[in-house]
């Protein structure tokens, strides 16, 4: 079983920005494992640093409601069930802005992404892996990033 320790995610090159997800671990209750941490400016403009949010290009001192967060979990199989389920969820709160766009302390909404694999209780390791891999690399695409940079169907 994989130790509990901080994550680095990062840095990350978007269209717009240039970010790093650092994670700190919350803990593990009832087989979910929860990080929370922080998303800061990796762009090397001197705007980053622990407890920065990223808001529409600009960074602000961020409340607990803007932590990002990453939750996993795993089912194993049972006697109903022949299959194992690991599910990743990253969930970033993004900040309201004022009148003036400066970013606020409170959460106008927030963007996730939730992740779900399905293994057969006889996958190996090498098939889970290959699974990872695919999947990773089907979704750094041209035509998925479309789909879901741009949310534009495909046809």
């Amino acid at each position: 079983m994989p130790q509990l320790a901080p994550l680095s995610i990062g840095p990350v090159v978007t269209p717009d920005s240039t970010v790093q997800l650092d994670l700190e671990p919350v803990g593990t209750k009832d087989g979910l494992t929860t990080y929370t941490g922080s998303l800061t400016d990796a762009s090397g403009g001197g705007g980053g640093g622990p407890l920065l949010m990223m808001v529409a290009g600009t960074t602000s001192n961020k409340a607990l409601a803007l932590q990002p967060t990453l939750t996993m979990s795993i089912s194993r199989p049972s006697k109903t069930s022949r299959i194992s389920k690991v599910r990743i969820k990253l969930a970033v709160p993004v900040a309201a802005l004022d009148v003036n766009g400066i970013s606020t302390n409170v959460k106008s909404h927030e963007n996730s992404a939730d992740i779900t694999y399905l293994f057969s209780e006889k996958s190996t390791d090498g098939e889970r892996a290959e699974v990872d891999a695919l999947f990773a690399a089907t979704i750094g695409t041209s035509s998925f990033q479309e789909v879901i940079r741009k949310l534009k169907s495909m046809y």
